[in-house]
């Protein structure tokens, strides 16, 4: 391992793994809570790490899954420099919050074959939510020198203790558990392209274990959207003690494709049981394929500005050719500082324009991308609301339908009720095989309606391949006062 601190950074917790394989646990939740004073948060730290016996210093940042936002986006092909720019920009069509209040890295995606665009994934953190861990580890006394995923870790981990393959001949899946804890990765093309995250209950019984099995096929399910022909022939099961009840699961869904993981080789004969994650991101950098740091997002690189340089150069010749006559000399240097001045200026004037006329012109291709999209809300809303079950199961108060462009034709977004979490898990799978792509969330009791106790979110995409009938169903009645 490098001489650095690894930290893992949760809403209720911190982790720590130091570069002596020292390992601690501080369950606090002042760290995250913006009401709490960053210096006061970051002293409780640092008497922790001084009472553990970790020593401060470079550290890395670790994000849970939960903490980041995670998308595949489709690009057209571009040079590898105006990548960061293009990345961005796309983001933004796909994202309510304003990308300045966001921080942004990406992970590019090897394509198969030849293709007409290429693939990334998007990681994204709120901006205002890592100045404050980093204004934190400052109060602390610790450097901080990287920001990353513990999804990454996970797979920087696996490779170096199991299969240095992993996810380079197919897709491979990782089911990373750390107590309740629980993270399905998909690794592709050497990278990761999909990661997702969920909390098991503290009695494990089959019935418990039917939101694992629902979250397993729908990451399935999201790779054949990619990648229709690929299939998922090896599943990693990473855990300091295995739990019986998720690897008989894992066993019905994968055979013997199913490995669990030992990390010991990995951990030079360490115990980093519950710290896998933080233990894999202090490997050696030598996997540019799963390497992604939100303090130091890609950039753009600019050519430097020779401008000057030129000027200088004309002005040095054009004295060298004067010498001989005093007079020409000066009047023709006079002149011609005169001109360079001009067209500084005039370049100046030609810069600040195009500055300010840039918005408009942003302004102009979104809404020219915009237009690319005929569907109005009034042709989408039947083509979700025919799917729908009846109100006796379940019925919505909040709906919204956002058309969009590009390969998806409009998101639905909302919330309701339903009797049953069976009748809302049997909504989502009927959407997602009608071809929708559904965004898994957790549904939760709650005391709105007795009658229909289980709240639940709705966000959904409409491919635009699904587009084919726009003529309206027979009304369905999906609403209740």
């Amino acid at each position: 391992m490098a001489e650095e601190l690894a930290l893992e950074w949760f809403r209720d917790r911190i982790d720590a793994l130091g570069a002596g394989g020292q390992t601690a646990r501080l369950d606090t939740a002042d760290h995250a809570d913006p009401l709490v004073p960053a210096v006061q948060a970051g002293e409780v730290i640092r008497a922790w790490l001084e009472r553990e016996g970790i020593p401060r210093g470079k550290t890395v940042l670790v994000l849970p899954r939960e903490a980041v936002v995670v998308r595949r986006l489709r690009l057209p092909m571009a040079p590898e420099n105006d990548l960061p720019d293009l990345v961005r920009f796309q983001a933004a069509t796909k994202t309510s919050a304003p990308m300045d209040s966001l921080i942004l890295d990406y992970l590019p995606v090897q394509q198969r074959g030849t293709g007409d665009g290429q693939d990334v994934i998007t990681v994204t953190v709120d901006k205002d939510r890592l100045a404050r861990m980093q204004a934190v580890c400052d109060a602390a006394g610790l450097t901080v020198e990287k920001v990353t995923l513990g999804a990454l870790g996970i797979g920087k981990l696996v490779r170096a203790a199991q299969a240095s393959d992993l996810g380079m001949a197919g897709p491979d899946m990782v089911v990373y558990q750390q107590d309740a804890q629980l993270e399905i990765s998909i690794f592709d093309e050497g990278t990761l392209v999909f990661s997702h995250a969920l909390q098991l209950p503290e009695t494990l019984t089959p019935e418990s274990l039917k939101p694992l099995n629902s979250d397993l096929t729908r990451s399935l399910m999201a790779l054949s959207q990619v990648h229709p022909e690929a299939s998922v022939g090896r599943c990693f099961y990473v855990c300091g003690t295995p739990r019986r009840e998720v690897l008989e699961l894992l066993r019905q869904r994968f055979a013997d494709g199913l490995t669990v993981v030992d990390v010991s080789r990995a951990a030079k004969g360490r115990s980093i049981a519950g710290y896998e994650a933080l233990a894999g991101t202090l490997l050696p950098a030598s996997m540019p394929s799963l390497s992604l740091d939100l303090l130091h997002p890609r950039q753009r690189i600019e050519a430097p500005d020779r401008r000057r340089l030129y000027v200088a150069v004309a002005s040095a010749a054009l004295l060298l050719l004067a010498g001989g006559s005093g007079f020409y000399f000066y009047s023709q240097k006079s002149r011609l500082e005169t001109e360079v001045a001009d067209l500084q200026k005039g370049i100046n004037t030609q810069e600040e324009q195009l500055q300010k006329g840039k918005p408009r012109a942003d302004a102009y291709a979104r809404v020219a991308k915009w237009k690319e999209s005929d569907a109005q809300p009034v042709e989408l809303w039947p083509l979700l609301q025919k799917h729908l079950p009846g109100a006796d199961r379940v019925y919505l108060i909040e709906f919204r339908v956002v058309p969009t462009s590009g390969e998806v034709a409009a998101r639905f977004t909302g919330r309701g009720q339903a009797r049953e979490r069976a009748d809302v898990d049997g909504l989502n799978q009927s959407l997602s095989d009608q071809g929708f792509r559904v965004r898994p969330t957790t549904p939760a009791l709650g005391k709105r309606d007795p009658d229909y106790p289980w709240q639940f979110e709705l966000d959904i995409e409409l491919p635009r391949s699904q587009l084919t009938d726009k003529s309206p169903p027979p009304a369905k009645p999906v609403t209740k006062s």
